[in-house]
């Protein structure tokens, strides 16, 4: 209603009903409009006096009415929990004791019900392989009270087939780096979307190496890390150590580098022997 302070007694004249909201004319022409429970609870009829004290009354009413159908719409395009619908509406309204009826209300009707929020989310982060970390972190970061999370319930194998779905769906994205940088890109991803490291390393030992492939990339880093090291290499440095260091820190087997090294060094001596 939000009618300020009148000073006097003044009448409804005239109302006229304008869907969610009805709109009433006193005898002063001051107009107001209230919410259609605002105007049932008040009998708010044509030749109904208002004093100051029933407007207060009116106008923290139909502010009530207000924050509910603010919750409504945010309820209405996803999921919220109790502790993030009040954060919301303390922020929008500041009145906490009408934020609080008007919660307190929706909750009667089951329209906020934090289990149903925990259900409907476990549902999503289920069907879209979110480990157990993440959805724990996830309740707690927005609000959802201790003794709620403390009641979920994680189920191994779940977890296990959850963290392949995911490890199936994302073991092809790194495989233009070496095997160890694929095998990092993909753990950081796991641990990140929640599962647990036993089941992060069980699943790791679906990734194969590709040995031809591997070699490949080996024998390209090396020839990038060989010219590198020539551009810059200073007198009385041993060019072999230097080069399998920066190799073994890109993640190569040791063994397939001495290869690599050995070949080019094989083929340098046959190159100069057929230039002599």
């Amino acid at each position: 209603m939000h009618l300020e302070e009148v000073g006097k007694d003044i009448t409804i004249s005239e109302i006229k009903d304008k869907g969610s909201k009805i709109s009433l004319l006193f005898d002063n022409g001051e107009k107001a409009k209230v919410y259609r429970a605002t105007y049932i609870e008040f009998n708010l009829n044509p030749g109904v006096t208002l004093n100051q004290e029933a407007i207060n009354e009116i106008n923290s009413f139909d502010e009530k009415e207000e924050i509910i159908e603010y919750l409504k719409g945010l309820i209405a395009k996803r999921p919220y929990n109790e502790a993030e619908l009040l954060k919301k509406c303390i922020s929008k309204f500041k009145n906490y004791n009408n934020v609080s009826k008007a919660i307190s209300e929706l909750k009667s009707y089951h329209l906020i019900d934090d289990q149903d929020y925990i259900e409907n989310y476990m549902d999503y982060f289920d069907r879209n392989n979110y480990g157990k970390y993440f959805i724990i972190n996830f309740f707690k970061n927005n609000g959802l009270k201790e003794e709620l999370i403390e009641k979920l319930e994680f189920c191994d194998e779940n977890e296990l087939k959850k963290a392949r779905n995911y490890f199936d769906s994302i073991k092809n994205k790194y495989v233009s780096g070496n095997f160890a940088k694929q095998k990092k890109k993909i753990y950081d991803l796991m641990l990140r979307r929640g599962f647990s490291i036993e089941n992060i390393l069980e699943v790791l030992n679906d990734l194969k190496i590709n040995q031809t492939a591997e070699l490949e990339r080996l024998k390209k880093d090396y020839r990038k890390v060989k010219m590198k090291y020539f551009v810059t290499n200073d007198s009385g440095v041993d060019a072999n150590s230097k080069i399998i260091s920066k190799l073994i820190n890109k993640g190569y087997n040791l063994e397939d580098i001495n290869t690599i090294i050995e070949e080019d060094n094989d083929f340098g001596e046959a190159e100069e022997i057929l230039n002599d």
